[in-house]
C-alpha cells in the first residue's frame, strides 16, 4: 500500500489498472502477467492479483490456466 515510505508507484495499488488494461484485450496466464508486469515483484503482481480477485474484478479458468475480466464494466 502506498504510504509515507513507499511511493504510489511502487505500491500493489499501481499494479491494478495495467493488470486489468492488459485483461482488456485477452486472457492471460498468471505467468504471462508476472513476466509483463514483475519489474516490481513477483510478489507484487500476485499481490495485486488476489486483490483484484476478492474484488470480483478478475476471475480464473482453472480448466484452461488463465484469468480474464469477471465484468467489462469494471475496467
Amino acid at each position: 500500500m502506498p504510504s509515507k515510505i513507499y511511493a504510489f508507484e511502487d505500491s500493489t495499488l499501481s499494479l491494478f489498472a495495467p493488470i486489468l488494461s492488459a485483461l482488456q484485450e485477452r486472457s492471460h496466464t498468471v505467468t504471462g502477467l508476472a513476466e509483463r508486469y514483475g519489474n516490481q515483484g513477483v510478489n507484487d503482481v500476485v499481490d495485486a492479483l488476489t486483490a483484484l480477485y476478492a474484488l470480483g474484478a478478475i476471475r480464473l479458468d482453472e480448466t484452461q490456466g488463465v484469468i480474464s475480466l469477471a465484468d467489462e464494466t469494471m475496467v
